[in-house]
């Protein structure tokens, strides 16, 4: 078939899943603001830090 790069179709969405789900949590904690500040690869130390305004 000379198709290339199928592996990889089931894990692209997954890492923006979980920064959307993680930014729709702290909109609903009362934090949106943060939400346009996570990066990825999103660590548990940089959501920390993001989250006591560090």
């Amino acid at each position: 078939m000379g198709v290339k790069g199928v592996g990889e179709l089931g894990t692209i969405g997954a890492t923006p899943c979980v920064v959307n789900a993680v930014a729709d949590a702290l909109a609903r904690a009362g934090r949106p603001e943060l939400a346009p500040r996570l990066q990825m690869p999103l660590s548990p130390a940089r959501l920390w830090d993001l989250m006591r305004g560090a």
